[in-house]
Formats: C-alpha cells, structure tokens, sequence
C-alpha cells in the first residue's frame, strides 16, 4: 500500500536582498505595535517574552480560578499562523492605515505588495 502525502503550502520565492529587507520591515511593524499598545495583553502569539508556554499557564490559571469559583470554563484555539500566507494586501493596507501607520510607510508597503507571485506547492 502507497501512502500519498500531499501538503499544500504558499511559498514565496524572494531574492536574499528582498529576504533582508523583508525581515526589517517585519521587526519595524512589530516594535511600532509594541511600542503603541495596539496589540491585546492576551495575545501571546508573534511577541517578545511570550509562548506557548506562557499562554498554556495563562489559560490554566484561568480554569482553576474558574474550577475554585464553581464556574465552567469553554475554550476555543484557533491557530492563525497560516493565515498570513493568504492575506489580502488591500485589507492589511487599510488596517495598518487605521493603526496609524504614517503615509510613507503606507507607500512603502502598497509598492512591495505590487507584482508579487505566490504558488502553492
């Protein structure tokens, strides 16, 4: 018996200079959202000093609070990790204009967008 394993990924084939620029552009949107607060104390998800391990104490914590209190506890994880490989370039244009993101940064981002290819393989 064959087994088939077919993994569906979007890949992003970007020149090593493109890669460098990509990461600072990257680390620059995250200060910014970290410097202005704009991101939830609960979120533990692309964060400096957070894990999945501080996230796992956190939730735990919670449901024995709520397990000492006599309350029942639902939870819900969704993993958000993949959904920037499918994100519309419009929709992320619009927010970070909504976060505050200065219209050079804005122009910046606009044009790196322009002509860029994704395939999956």
């Amino acid at each position: 018996m064959v087994n088939l394993r077919v993994k569906f990924n979007g890949k992003s084939v970007l020149p090593p200079l493109n890669k460098v620029f990509e990461r600072l552009l990257s680390n620059q949107i995250k200060e910014y959202f970290l410097s202005s607060s704009i991101l939830c104390a609960e979120q533990h998800g692309f964060r400096p000093s957070h894990s999945c391990e501080s996230a796992l104490h956190e939730i735990v914590s919670h449901c024995l609070s709520n397990l000492d209190s006599k309350l029942i506890t639902a939870l819900i994880f969704v993993d958000f990790k993949k959904a920037f490989d499918m994100i519309d370039p419009v929709l992320l244009i619009y927010k970070l204009l909504n976060y505050g993101f200065d219209n050079k940064a804005i122009k910046l981002i606009t044009n790196y967008f322009k002509c860029r290819n994704q395939f999956v393989k």
